[in-house]
């Protein structure tokens, strides 16, 4: 219960604290200690050096869990519901194909492709290890150069290259003003985040190649009808619930319990927004994409490749997400 009220500034640091310390019982302090250990590099954008992971701020883990404590999930629990969905497809599976021989193919595939699909998420696990390694040299990097004056914090690192920050310590650095080029490449970069997205697809043509290139038409807009928009049905059901747009991942997971995800895309460091979401929508990715599967395995409503989804469903908007037929309508305020 003290996790979920930890929610004032400093509080969560100060539980995990004394969490760590076993004030709470060796055995949940040693079971902190080993998911760190081994999951510590997992984060939403675990693959950017600007965001912070749990190996940096553990107290991170503590929002994360928050939203599931609140809703009494238990990894028990989600292993019956497994259990559940996985008997209910194979007695769909009797009923659709009656041929045994059929039937053992079918198996064979799925299989192989459980298979593929756990190796494709085991190696990008170990991407994000391997750039968690190095996140944790060039802070430290940075941290040597911060003590050294060269710059004004660890953080600044992230505004350097990987061969100005080594030729700062190799001496093949042509000049020595890394506080200045820090200043401008954050000028620069606060600057493009103010800028628009560009759009998902792009298409040139060989007379005009040079010029400007131009959107490439998608045929999941909603034509004339401006409240319903179209996408690629990834995990069936219909579910009623407000929208939540995050446009970055580092959101707090509460704010989206019980909402509907809307995003432009998403990856693995998504994985604790998702958990908590009734329904899952977003502007880019096929029926193979990280959203797709996730939602598919997560058992919620999911929609993908839904055309201008950030800017055409407001935040904290009425929703009815149907994930079989593709669609998603904006209810105008409409309650379920």
């Amino acid at each position: 219960e003290r996790v979920l009220r930890a929610e004032e500034p400093g509080a969560a640091k100060a539980l995990w604290t004394d969490l760590v310390a076993g004030r709470y019982g060796r055995a949940v302090a040693g079971a902190a200690v080993e998911h760190l250990r081994r999951y510590g590099d997992r984060a939403a954008g675990d693959l950017k050096l600007e965001q912070p992971t749990p190996r940096q701020r553990p107290w991170m883990l503590l929002d994360m869990v928050r939203p599931l404590v609140s809703q009494g999930r238990t990894v028990a629990a989600s292993r019956a519901e497994e259990r559940r969905v996985r008997q209910e497809t194979e007695q769909a599976l009797r009923l659709a194909c009656r041929g045994r021989t059929r039937r053992l193919v079918l198996r064979g595939l799925a299989s192989a492709l459980r298979w593929c699909v756990k190796a494709r998420e085991d190696t990008r696990f170990c991407r994000t290890e391997l750039y968690g390694l190095s996140r944790r040299v060039f802070y430290r990097l940075g941290a040597e150069l911060a003590e050294g004056g060269h710059i004004d914090s660890a953080d600044d690192v992230i505004d350097l290259t990987a061969h100005e920050v080594l030729g700062a310590f190799e001496g093949t650095l042509p000049g020595s003003d890394l506080r200045g080029l820090v200043a401008s490449r954050r000028a620069d970069r606060e600057h493009y985040a103010t800028l628009p997205e560009p759009s998902a697809r792009q298409v040139t043509t060989a007379d005009t190649a040079l010029s400007a290139p131009r959107p490439l038409a998608t045929t999941n807009a909603s034509g004339d009808d401006s409240e319903v928009l179209h996408g690629l049905a990834s995990c069936g059901g219909v579910v009623r619930a407000r929208a939540k747009v995050v446009l970055r991942p580092s959101v707090p997971p509460e704010e989206c319990r019980d909402r509907i995800l809307i995003a432009r895309e998403t990856d693995p460091g998504w994985l604790f927004l998702m958990t908590v979401a009734k329904g899952l929508v977003v502007e880019r990715g096929t029926l193979l994409s990280h959203t797709a599967i996730t939602g598919r395995l997560l058992g919620v409503p999911t929609v993908v490749a839904v055309r201008d989804a950030i800017s055409r469903i407001p935040d904290g908007a009425w929703v009815e997400l149907d994930g079989s037929a593709g669609t998603v309508r904006v209810l105008d305020g409409a309650g379920p």
